[in-house]
């Protein structure tokens, strides 16, 4: 999965306390929102498999209506951890989750970089050696 830009609403989230509500709802939605995603293509992945799979073969697997299940893949409405479960072990796997951190800055010029390096995917491998290896140059032995 790709990252973006952490959102405006998600700036300085723990500064506050308690998290405001509206960043929390802000969240929850997202969640649900990759949890949908997640789920419509292993289900597009399972379509165009060899065993062809349907909403109708979820739905005899599920015991639920066909219409059931358009309606459960069309829009997470209250999806719950158990029905994506359902659906995800309908389609044939289980559901694996990760972990996004917020940031925590130090200071703004910290953020700054830190987003700079998230942005441009790099790493600055002289800040890990220490001053006396980087006065030296030998690049037989790096430390890590």
């Amino acid at each position: 999965m790709t990252t973006s830009a952490m959102p405006d609403i998600l700036t300085n989230i723990l500064d506050e306390e308690p998290i405001p509500s509206e960043k929390i709802v802000y969240l929850q939605a997202r969640a649900k929102l990759r949890l949908h995603d997640l789920i419509l293509r292993r289900f597009a992945t399972a379509e165009d498999g060899p065993d062809q799979l349907d909403q109708s073969q979820i739905a005899r697997r599920l015991g639920l209506s066909r219409a059931r299940i358009s309606q459960l893949l069309g829009v997470p409405g209250n999806w719950t951890i158990e029905s994506a479960t359902k659906l995800a072990a309908a389609i044939g796997g289980e559901i694996d989750f990760g972990w996004i951190p917020f940031p925590i800055p130090q200071d703004r010029n910290a953020a700054d970089s830190l987003a700079a390096h998230v942005a441009t995917g790099q790493q600055r491998r002289e800040s890990r050696l220490p001053s006396s290896s980087k006065k030296s140059q030998d690049k037989s032995i790096l430390p890590l």
